[in-house]
């Protein structure tokens, strides 16, 4: 990697989320970094847009800006409007906060990745599983690790990385292992009773996948750092021919 290599930041934290700015740090030593982030935060965006109003870029200068947006929108109008030429890589984060399972769904750190590939550009989602005191600095070291080996081998079109790093400092931090999409139910936080606690019966219930590649939550539980790959296309290719010799359609 070198410093002709043109990075595009984003998150779903805000523009002035802490693990932004040691983010655009890091990888600003390998590459040109251009920043577009939501001017506030907007966790649980997922992969929305806005379409029914202008939306208003604010220029901070060194190509960073704060858009009043979403995490996707950011994406969009950096691509589409702010940028002079695409960017090499997207990277959104660095999330305070996992981002594994069915969490991806809701998640604007993993919808603007998403965003960068459905516009054809390569993208890594990063997200800190744990709680505060955040070790961004581990985080921002092991998406520019990835970073490199992509540079090395590209991924297939529309395909992204979700990458979650267990919160703890570097040394502590067991190796990146591929994993699969692991399944959590009852992803949203639980209602609240009387008394202000859960009700008894609501409980995440981890579905372990099985197969050759750890589950995401299977591995961050155990130290290691997660990457899984995230594709666009959610056809259902294996029924297709079954669904086919429905009466409806034949």
């Amino acid at each position: 990697m070198n410093e002709s290599l043109r990075f595009l930041l984003s998150n779903d934290d805000g523009i002035d989320a802490p693990g932004l700015k040691i983010l655009a740090d890091t990888f600003g030593r390998i590459g040109q970094v251009a920043v577009v982030a939501p001017d506030a935060n907007r966790s649980g965006a997922s992969h929305s847009i806005t379409p029914h109003r202008t939306l208003r870029a604010s220029d901070f200068g060194n190509g960073w800006f704060a858009l009043d947006g979403t995490p996707a929108d950011c994406v969009q109008v950096a691509l589409r409007q702010l940028l002079p030429e695409p960017p090499d890589l997207v990277i959104s984060g660095i999330n305070e906060g996992a981002n594994l399972a069915d969490e991806v769904n809701y998640s604007g750190t993993v919808g603007a990745a998403r965003e960068a590939v459905l516009l054809g550009v390569p993208a890594l989602a990063v997200s800190l599983a744990g709680k505060a005191p955040w070790h961004f600095e581990t985080a921002a070291r092991m998406a520019v690790l990835v970073a490199s080996q992509w540079r090395e081998r590209s991924l297939p079109f529309e395909t992204c990385l979700n990458i979650n790093v267990p919160n703890g400092p570097i040394f502590a931090v067991k190796p990146p292992i591929v994993t699969r999409l692991g399944r959590r139910m009852v992803a949203m936080p639980p209602p609240r009773g009387r008394d202000g606690q859960p009700p008894p019966y609501w409980k995440a219930v981890e579905q372990p996948t099985g197969g050759r590649f750890m589950d995401d939550y299977q591995a961050v539980a155990a130290g290691h750092v997660s990457v899984t790959p995230l594709r666009f296309d959610a056809t259902f290719d294996a029924i297709m021919e079954e669904l086919a010799l429905w009466p409806t359609f034949r």
